[in-house]
């Protein structure tokens, strides 16, 4: 049919968050700067970032089943901030369970583009079956070590 098994991009949803999602957003990447760690999110940080997660925030955390009545679109793995090549992101990883997206396999970084939380960009893959999902982590994970951030003046950011 012509699909792809394995998408990788970049997406800015063309909108900045709110204030106050940007700023937890923010305050939690700047929380950890061992730039040889990770930091796994509690439930309740989790719950925080619902809607900076966009999608992935419709996950068992933010709408749990004896609450909500329902399993969750996004079935969330691991939820960590991470260093990478001396800059702090928020990977998340999971699979879409919801009828728009049916088993997909998903992994992300969400990137404070703007130093405030407020402009986010996601550099993620998604796998429409497990396999190559699988099979494509690895060059995903090298190609996210690859990148060499470029830092801007505050001039630049407004």
């Amino acid at each position: 049919d012509g699909s792809r098994a394995v998408e990788i991009g970049i997406f800015y949803r063309g909108r900045l968050e709110s204030e106050p999602d940007g700023y937890i957003f923010h305050e939690l990447l700047t929380q950890t700067s061992d730039s040889a760690s990770s930091t796994a999110l509690t439930p309740s940080q989790i719950k925080s970032l619902n809607r900076v997660l966009d999608l992935a925030g419709f996950n068992q955390y933010s709408y749990p089943m004896e609450l909500s009545g329902y399993a969750a679109d996004f079935f969330l793995r691991t939820a960590q901030v991470k260093v990478l090549n001396g800059r702090s992101l928020l990977k998340v990883d999971g699979e879409f369970r919801a009828d728009m997206n049916p088993d997909s396999y998903y992994v992300s970084y969400f990137v404070d583009a703007d130093n405030r939380g407020r402009k986010i960009y996601e550099i993620f893959m998604l796998g429409k079956d497990k396999e190559s999902y699988l099979l494509t982590l690895p060059l995903f994970k090298d190609l996210m070590e690859s990148i060499q951030w470029q830092t801007m003046d505050k001039q630049t950011l407004s």
